[in-house]
């Protein structure tokens, strides 16, 4: 299957703080019917902890237009990235 993604993002940088704060909207759309499969809506933040260590948390909302067994509707997510 062909899917289009569409992300529009908000974030702001708190300056001296670490934290920055964001929302965003995904649309999957399948391109052979030119429906929308799936939408997600989440917001959370990201925290620097120094230069190579990020650490995020969110809450995201899924809407689904067909079945998806794999996911819910509802998700909370914890995040660690590491830059070598």
């Amino acid at each position: 299957k062909n899917y289009l993604r569409s992300m529009l993002t908000l974030s702001y940088k708190i300056r001296k703080s670490g934290f920055c704060p964001f929302a965003y909207t995904e649309v999957s759309m399948i391109r052979e019917k030119d429906a929308v499969d799936k939408i997600r809506f989440s917001t959370g933040s990201n925290y620097q902890l120094n230069p190579n260590n990020n650490l995020q948390l969110y809450y995201r909302y899924h809407i689904f237009n067909v079945d998806d067994p794999v996911n819910y509707r509802h998700a909370i997510g914890i995040c660690y990235t590491h830059r070598f």
